[in-house]
């Protein structure tokens, strides 16, 4: 016979073992899954439930809560919480501790984000996109939720939305749609469809409008030309030519002239807006020019090269090549900040070898270049195909689009 202490000592020790039991039985039985992860950087140091993962990125897992550390020299340590109820494929990135780029968030929009622009009082920004019924727009101060802008039947289900631009002077936004030719018009006010304007031409892209908003310049990718529309009237007075595949558009300081990017020669066509005609070709060797800008402080354009991987630095008084940067491949859309300080430059970077409208095996990029040394200063991992990129009227925020992931993401901007 035991005394009682010792008693009790031996039946909690018996119950101690039984729920040990029944805890390993119950471990042993957990299903197991898959978690294949993808990081970027892709060295980054992962850690799983404080235990440090060794070698590979594809751990095999109990179902339930798990907890992850992702760390690498130069970045912000950051932490996830998984439920995991099944195998899956995680992408994610680190943010680097750059001078310049803080990331604020994202939001998740529809199919296909073509571009982005933020309104002229930075209030809001939107997104066209290219699969889906029109533009979406949201509140800068918050963007949990927002608005479609679609024009009525048919042609909000022909999709194709590219490319956007204020009119402020008449409260207007307009956004082109390839597919049908035309350029839609909205309110800002109440955000109603206004009208369609027909251009003309064949699957128009950029809007490039007037410093006093009276004349709209629309790029027509297929036609091969530009379209002039009397942004008052709507109405379409003429179409250039400019032999070649145009994008990208910027006027000269005094609105004489119209610079615009051809994609499939790599060239710069100026066109005298009083004539009407191409009147001068820039030509920089092999490339596909996408997207242009006009420092004016500097009297420079700044011009996207997306095969060479290049900006180039076109001197507007003598049309020639001041300078040129090398950045990264497949770059798309760039941005000057208001004070002309620095230019964004977005790079979807190494397409699928398979099939570009695929992610590629890396995370594009998002760099922002000093424009009085022009070197890189910063930059910032992106998601797959950083493509639209524009900057807040007051230079404190950036925004870009992520093609293939359907998200718009927003830095701050750290200045002095």
């Amino acid at each position: 016979m035991y005394p009682p202490c010792v008693a009790h000592a031996r039946a909690l020790t018996v119950l101690i073992s039984l729920c040990l039991f029944f805890f390993v039985i119950r471990v042993e039985a957990a299903p197991m899954v898959t978690l294949v992860l993808k990081v970027f950087p892709p060295d980054a140091a992962v850690s799983v439930d404080g235990a440090d993962a060794q070698g590979g990125r594809t751990f095999r897992l109990t179902t339930g809560a798990h907890l992850l550390r992702l760390s690498a020299p130069g970045y912000v340590t950051r932490e996830l919480r998984l439920d995991l109820a099944e195998g899956k494929t995680l992408e994610t990135k680190l943010e680097r501790d750059g001078p310049i780029l803080r990331r604020i968030g994202e939001v998740r929009t529809g199919t296909q984000p073509k571009s982005v622009q933020y309104s002229p009082d930075g209030a809001a920004f939107v997104s066209p996109l290219l699969d889906g019924p029109g533009v979406e727009m949201y509140s800068s101060a918050d963007p949990g939720s927002h608005t479609v802008l679609a024009p009525p039947p048919p042609w909000q289900s022909r999709v194709g939305f590219v490319e956007t631009a204020f009119v402020k002077r008449r409260s207007e936004l307009w956004v082109t749609q390839m597919t049908t030719g035309l350029v839609h018009v909205f309110s800002t006010a109440d955000n109603s469809w206004v009208d369609s304007i027909a251009t003309g031409g064949y699957y128009p892209k950029v809007i490039t409008l007037s410093d006093d908003e009276k004349t709209a310049y629309v790029s027509n990718w297929v036609s091969n030309d530009v379209s002039v529309i009397d942004v008052d009237n709507r109405t379409v007075t003429a179409r250039i030519p400019v032999g070649g595949t145009p994008r990208g558009m910027a006027l000269s300081a005094d609105q004489a002239s119209l610079y615009v990017c051809i994609f499939d020669s790599g060239t710069v066509r100026k066109i005298d807006l009083a004539a009407r005609k191409v009147v001068r070709t820039l030509s920089f060797g092999s490339g596909a020019m996408r997207h242009i800008v006009r420092d004016s402080r500097r009297n420079l354009f700044y011009a996207s090269d997306m095969l060479r991987g290049r900006i180039l630095v076109i001197d507007a008084d003598r049309d020639v090549l001041a300078a040129q940067v090398d950045v990264d491949a497949n770059l798309n859309t760039i941005a000057l900040s208001p004070d002309g300080k620095y230019l964004f430059v977005s790079s979807r970077g190494p397409n699928n070898p398979n099939d570009y409208t695929k992610p590629g095996p890396s995370l594009g990029k998002v760099y922002c270049i000093d424009t009085g040394t022009m070197q890189i200063a910063d930059w910032t991992w992106g998601g797959n195909q950083p493509t639209g990129l524009a900057v807040s009227p007051d230079g404190r925020q950036l925004a870009f689009t992520n093609f293939l992931d359907g998200t718009v993401e927003r830095y701050a901007i750290l200045v002095p």
